[in-house]
């Protein structure tokens, strides 16, 4: 009974450690059926290269008339700025005009021709 059980054990070694061959290799597997391209991806091929031009072209029109509203916003503002300016230094010349006017009356000029002291030169 041992000795079975060696031979067996043998023979599956046996069985196990050579290796059988075939003749010829196997047959490739057959080619995967051709995709039939989606709807979907037939109509995004023929539109987004179309519109790429369009979307550029779209996008610079864009940015050159912002850049000019742009500009002529500031340079209105910066003539009402002028405007605001003028009218403002012509205030200030308005009191200045009046300030002198009414110091002319409550002091009238005195020249003297002396000498100030307080200078040391």
């Amino acid at each position: 009974m041992l000795s079975r059980r060696i031979m067996s054990r043998s023979v599956t070694w046996a069985s196990v450690r050579t290796r059988r061959y075939l003749s010829t290799p196997p047959p490739p597997p057959p080619p995967p059926p051709p995709k039939t391209p989606s709807p979907h991806a037939g109509f995004y091929t023929t539109l987004l290269p179309s519109m790429i031009p369009i979307a550029l072209l779209g996008s610079a029109i864009y940015l050159g008339l912002e850049m000019w509203r742009s500009g002529l916003a500031h340079e209105k503002a910066m003539l009402e700025a002028k405007e605001q300016l003028k009218q403002i230094e012509a205030d200030i010349a308005t009191e200045l005009k009046l300030q002198q006017a009414v110091d002319e009356r409550r002091n009238p000029v005195q020249e003297s021709s002396e000498k100030p002291k307080w200078r040391l030169w």
